[in-house]
């Protein structure tokens, strides 16, 4: 996402790129919202990648879990 800064506002190129990947990114900007706010997943506890994907997929599949539960149900 691009954004404007002090006295550089966004071009017209700049805001469609903007509101093109608006409908993606607020999807997934919520998942995460809400695997921070559900889960305490506020901070990765390990700092390599390996570690803090292993850490991040069993609350990621528990996440989509109850969301198919919620949409079969």
């Amino acid at each position: 996402m691009k954004t404007a800064s002090r006295n550089r506002p966004l071009n017209k190129d700049d805001i469609l790129f903007n509101k093109q990947i608006l409908r993606f990114r607020y999807k997934v900007e919520r998942c995460f919202g809400a695997l921070k706010r559900q889960y305490g997943f506020n901070r990765a506890r390990y700092l390599r990648r390996l570690k803090t994907e292993l850490e991040l997929y069993p609350n990621a599949f528990v996440f989509n879990l109850k969301k198919f539960v919620l949409l079969v149900s």
